[in-house]
This record gives structure tokens, C-alpha cells and sequence, in this order.
């Protein structure tokens, strides 16, 4: 059991460098006393460091060919972490196959946050779409080989 308490506010409580902290010192016993009971002093908030859960709000596309680039929720555990901690990019997120994710700390928020997902792009079905052959049906001799032109 000790004779005083000492109680401290900060003013920031984001991560940086030279945060004051207002430290208040309340002696329990009358038998002391303090020329000054108050101080402020001046700390460093490290951004916490996470391996982050990012998931897409959508996982699967169909093949269109543009490119595809869903909303990225990126978590600590529960908390999920605010869009400016964080820069989103995309890889291979055109064509049919495995699309990825990455996300890339941004310096300076109080997370130092990392990760990644993937997500897929489907092969566009045509096996039922009309198609229509439109074709020269007749060529005229040139003494070289021929290809009917075609179109669809």
C-alpha cells in the first residue's frame, strides 16, 4: 500500500512522437505534502503492429474485361481498421483466375497494419449465346492457298 496515487491523462492518445501527458500525484497521507502535485511530460505512442484479416465484400466475379476491384474490409480481430491506415492494391484482377489483394501500411496511423486476400473472376459462359458464322462464300483463283474470310 502506498501513500499517494498518481493519475495520468493524455491529451492524444494517437500514435507519435512527443505526446504530453498531463500526471497528477494525490498523497493519501497528511504527514507529506507537495510543492507542486502536477506535471506534463512527453511520451511516444507506437503504432500497434498487426497481421491484419482483409476480406472483399464480394469473392466472386464473372469474367467482363474490365477490371474488377471490390471493397477491402481490413480487421484487428474485431476493430476494423480505418480506409487511411492503408493503401489497397489489385493484381491480376482482369482476366479469368485467382485475383489479389495486397494491403500496404501507410506511415503515420496508428496501425503499422499488413495483409492480403484473393479473390476469383469466372470464365464468361458463351456455351448458350447465339452465335451467328458470317462467311466469302466464294473466292476466286489466285494459284495460292485460300481461307474463307468469317466473322461472328
Amino acid at each position: 500500500d502506498t501513500d499517494y496515487t498518481v493519475n495520468g491523462t493524455m491529451e492524444d492518445a494517437n500514435a507519435g512522437d512527443n505526446k504530453n501527458v498531463n500526471v497528477t500525484v494525490t498523497l493519501k497521507n497528511s504527514n507529506y505534502s507537495l510543492a507542486k502535485n502536477t506535471t506534463t511530460t512527453k511520451v511516444k505512442i507506437m503504432a500497434k503492429a498487426v497481421e491484419a484479416t482483409v476480406t472483399v465484400e464480394k469473392e466472386s466475379f464473372i469474367y467482363n474485361g474490365k477490371a474488377h476491384e471490390p471493397k477491402v474490409v481490413v480487421k484487428d480481430g474485431n476493430t476494423t481498421i480505418d480506409e487511411k491506415e492503408y493503401t489497397v492494391s489489385y493484381a491480376n484482377n482482369t482476366n479469368a483466375g485467382k485475383a489479389t489483394v495486397t494491403i500496404t501500411n501507410e506511415e503515420g496511423g496508428n496501425y503499422a497494419v499488413s495483409g492480403g486476400t484473393n479473390f476469383i473472376i469466372a470464365r464468361y459462359d458463351i456455351s448458350t449465346a447465339p452465335v451467328q458464322v458470317i462467311f466469302e462464300k466464294s473466292l476466286t483463283y489466285n494459284d495460292k492457298p485460300q481461307v474463307p474470310w468469317f466473322c461472328c
